[in-house]
């Protein structure tokens, strides 16, 4: 009975994430400019981030570029009570640590191989990233047969996703970029669990105590692709990006985590709304939005993804003062649940 409560313990904390509403594992984005529009970039990436968001924006950079980008990384905290095979959670999210989020950096060729304006890029960006702690001051077993508890659990799941690529952008008609990639991931899974057996009737003598871990890290290569077009007499661009599935191998025994990274599909628009004169200044206004599709992915693994649609919303005011501009953004996410059914 004590083997079965521990065994029991560890596959219910270990499953944990895949009851996480918001699929935080595969699908950060990256960038203060793509965060500030609502993740509604692919169109209007011209910067090194479009090696995360769209690599046909590579192309519009004229001079190399380097960037890195530090970002808050989400945090979960769950407390369980009940019967251990079956707990009642309580979960609530924080900021966490501060991390590198994006670092990448373009040099545009004089001399481009393949159409015009072609720049190189190469990139690392933190796509993914889950951490959550549970504690459970006492658990029954589950087992009208027991009267055993767990007194008390401790575990903590750390998920990394990371992507790495080396991308070219180059121009192939008047205003139409085209952008293809190399993708290398590594997901890295962290996990710890230690819980103690007790008889009710003696909790002061514990029955014995359970310490279980798994340190794995799991890798992969698939590939990217994305184009960008003019509309509406070039007050307007749209844009399309695709991210191949990635199959992870040597993850040992985080495979019953996750065997594959869905592929994403990004479709998105960009538009001119307004343009205002103030003087000798013109200011303008730009609206985007983008819709993400992630494809089904780890059937029957922990984290078990369903097909997931998010959309986002984003608006730009650029304010021209003496030969620059300011941009004000604001944006809306949104971010499906990626539970299996």
């Amino acid at each position: 009975m004590l083997r079965l409560v521990a065994s029991a313990g560890c596959l219910c904390a270990f499953a944990v994430q895949a009851q996480n509403p918001a699929d935080t594992v595969t699908s950060l984005g990256v960038g203060g400019r793509g965060f500030g529009m609502g993740g509604a970039f692919a169109a209007i990436a011209d910067d090194v981030t479009a090696a995360a968001w769209n690599p046909a924006g590579l192309a519009y950079l004229t001079r190399p570029e380097f960037q890195i980008v530090l970002r808050t990384m989400p945090r979960y905290s769950t407390i369980q009570t009940g019967n251990a095979a079956n707990p009642t959670e309580r979960t609530s999210g924080s900021a966490g640590s501060q991390q590198a989020g994006f670092v990448g950096v373009a040099f545009p060729l004089h001399r481009s191989p393949i159409g015009k304006n072609g720049t190189l890029g190469l990139a690392f960006w933190r796509g993914g990233f889950f951490e959550e702690s549970i504690f459970a001051p006492r658990l029954t077993s589950g087992d009208p047969q027991s009267n055993l508890e767990i007194r008390p659990r401790n575990s903590n799941l750390r998920v990394l996703t990371d992507f790495f690529t080396l991308s070219y952008g180059f121009s192939i008609g008047k205003d139409m970029n085209l952008g293809i990639g190399v993708v290398y991931s590594q997901q890295m899974l962290d996990y710890r669990l230690t819980e103690t057996i007790v008889d009710p009737t003696d909790p002061n003598n514990p029955l014995g105590t359970t310490e279980n871990s798994l340190s794995e890290t799991g890798t992969g290569v698939g590939g990217q692709i994305g184009i960008i077009g003019p509309f509406g007499n070039g007050r307007g661009y749209w844009g399309l990006s695709y991210r191949s599935e990635i199959d992870l191998q040597n993850y040992g025994g985080g495979e019953m985590f996750a065997d594959k990274i869905p592929a994403r599909f990004s479709a998105s628009a960009s538009y001119v709304l307004a343009e205002i004169t103030r003087g000798a200044y013109q200011d303008f206004l730009v609206g985007a939005v983008q819709i993400d599709h992630y494809a089904s992915a780890n059937r029957d693994l922990s984290n078990s993804r369903s097909d997931t649609t998010d959309f986002g919303l984003g608006l730009q005011y650029s304010f021209a003062l003496r030969g620059f501009s300011v941009p004000v953004r604001v944006g809306f996410r949104s971010n499906q649940s990626g539970n299996a059914a």
